[in-house]
């Protein structure tokens, strides 16, 4: 190589304009985000062609490649979503293939599999996102039994038994999905006596409750499904405190607001209850308030363009 300085230059580059387009996709611009990863992986992808032996730029190449899920999925474009989470898996495959006994390739690989199920659910390709959480579940639990001390492990095996359970549930396999999701509160309910003042188990146990309360939901046990909401909340305010600048945590924070005013409204009708209609009132204001901040600030993502006016609708009825 002539230019070994060049090089390395515009490897630093590349690598600081995914960190850059990771924290703009945490501020609310996917936009932004999706032109920095492409510029990234455009200068690593230039970069492996001329050191095809460079591992590190492969690696650099595949985080770029990965991070770039949750702007793409923000915008909904789905299908390079799903093609970029494809590059990764051959690639992780080919690892795995060349060192077996390498576990930290296999978790990579059962990671990668997580990844793409969930671009296939958004695009509505269910039957390919349980295909790809079950994978996804085998390496976790393979991992889990050749390791029973490592937390990570477990960790991955709760975490994919929720992200397998929102598939089942998307495919009206509820009674199986409630199983798997309350495996999972099994789990984080130890982490957090371990560390209650854990964000990410926090946000993992708001999520898991809040599927269970819409499955219930749908299934009419609404007296159980409130209760679901109710116990969800708290975890959910305490994510969103703590990360309130992350718009990722704000929109998962109106959707779970959204979800409980929907049910709180429905026993409201059913028993004539003004203290379930006020509650329901409050959630969806809240849900409103968040919804339409970020339509405000631009931080509103394509996906969820629709949001704000969709709350609204619902809040026609707190009139």
């Amino acid at each position: 190589n002539t230019q070994p300085e060049n090089e390395k230059f515009r490897a630093g580059y590349a690598t600081m304009l995914y960190f850059f387009g990771m924290l703009q996709t945490t501020m609310g611009d996917a936009k932004g985000a999706i032109a920095n990863g492409q510029k990234s992986l455009s200068i690593f992808d230039s970069l492996i062609a001329a050191n095809p032996n460079n591992a590190k730029y492969e690696t650099d190449k595949m985080s770029g490649l990965v991070f770039m899920r949750y702007p793409l999925l923000d915008e909904d474009r789905t299908s390079e979503a799903i093609e970029n989470a494809r590059q990764v898996i051959s690639t992780m495959e080919k690892s795995v293939a060349a060192d077996p006994k390498n576990s930290f390739a296999r978790r990579s690989l059962g990671v990668s599999y997580n990844s793409l199920a969930k671009c296939l659910l958004q695009a509505g390709d269910i039957k390919g996102a349980l295909e790809n959480h079950q994978r996804s579940l085998k390496i976790a639990q393979e991992l889990s039994v050749a390791d029973p001390n490592n937390a990570e492990n477990r960790r991955d095996t709760s975490l994919t038994k929720q992200f397998l359970a929102e598939a089942q549930a998307a495919a009206g396999d509820r009674e199986t999905a409630l199983s798997n999701f309350r495996e999972s509160i099994l789990f984080l309910e130890d982490e957090l006596k371990k560390d209650d003042s854990n964000i990410q188990i926090k946000e993992d146990m708001a999520a898991c409750l809040v599927e269970i309360g819409k499955i219930l939901t749908a299934k009419g046990d609404l007296a159980n499904a409130v209760e679901h909401f109710r116990r969800a909340l708290p975890f959910a305010e305490d994510a969103l405190q703590k990360n309130s600048s992350n718009s990722r945590v704000k929109a998962r924070t109106a959707s779970h607001y959204f979800e409980a005013g929907k049910t709180f409204a429905k026993l409201a009708q059913i028993e004539n209850s003004e203290k379930n209609k006020t509650e329901s009132c409050n959630y969806l204001n809240r849900s409103f308030a968040i919804w339409n901040e970020m339509k405000q600030t631009e931080t509103l993502s394509t996906f969820n363009a629709n949001r704000p006016d969709e709350v609204a609708k619902a809040l026609a009825g707190c009139k």
